[in-house]
């Protein structure tokens, strides 16, 4: 089985309050879900038994390894376009965070 598991970023809070200007509109949680359909589908037209679903967080490298260590997952993939190392640095790469936060192996494809 297959998850597929896509990210409706939170954008932090507001004076230390959750502030809801600051959380995934409508539209943005409809495009990471036809994007998790869109997966799921290809991954089924090649035979593969598949699911998906979409976790919105503020710390999508932990949501992550928190969703795969539920689904009881032995690895987890993650597709990334490569980034020079000073954005890697300012934006902090959420690859290392979910190698650092996932108790199984973690593969990164660049796309």
């Amino acid at each position: 089985m297959v998850q597929v598991v896509s990210i409706a970023q939170v954008f932090g809070t507001a004076l230390g309050l959750q502030h809801p200007g600051l959380y995934p509109t409508k539209r943005e949680w409809k495009v990471q879900a036809d994007l998790v359909a869109d997966a799921v589908k290809a991954l089924e037209r090649r035979g593969f038994s598949a699911k998906g679903r979409v976790v919105g967080s503020r710390h999508p490298g932990k949501a992550i390894a928190n969703v795969a260590a539920a689904e009881g997952c032995t690895a987890i993939v993650i597709g990334a376009e490569p980034l020079p190392r000073w954005r890697q640095f300012l934006q902090q790469d959420e690859r290392r965070k979910l190698v650092r936060h996932a108790k199984m192996p973690v593969h990164v494809v660049d796309m």
